[in-house]
């Protein structure tokens, strides 16, 4: 552009700048609406039951470590990010996020499994 500016071609090096300015800008804007659609997906933390010292105690799901003993109340279309082991109880699972799965998924506890089938925590998760 700065060796178009000295021979007499003026006229296309300012419109190079003032294009590439332009499309700068919808860049930045694209960036900037993509980056606010993605932190509104965000789901807020829920409340859950959790055992902890033989005790149950309301923490958020922020909080949840792996091991966690929880119970959850019945929810009507409250989404849960996180990865349960039903032991008792059955489900509807929307794994969409995880699998890519978009039919919800049905899910039975644990204890339906065949005792000759033992559960492993390390193999089986």
């Amino acid at each position: 552009v700065g060796l178009w500016l000295l021979d007499e071609y003026w006229i296309y090096a300012i419109f190079i700048l003032v294009m590439l300015l332009f499309f700068e800008s919808t860049v930045v804007n694209s960036r900037l609406k993509n980056l606010e659609a993605l932190r509104n997906m965000v789901h807020p933390p829920h409340d859950v039951q959790v055992l902890r010292n033989k005790k149950w105690v309301p923490i958020t799901s922020k909080e949840l470590v792996p091991g966690d003993l929880c119970f959850l109340s019945p929810r009507i279309d409250e989404p849960l990010p996180a990865d349960f082991l039903l032991l008792s109880g059955t489900c509807i699972t929307n794994e969409a996020m995880l699998t890519g799965e978009s039919t919800p998924q049905f899910k039975e506890p644990i204890s339906t499994r065949e005792d000759k089938d033992p559960f492993n925590v390390n193999t089986d998760t």
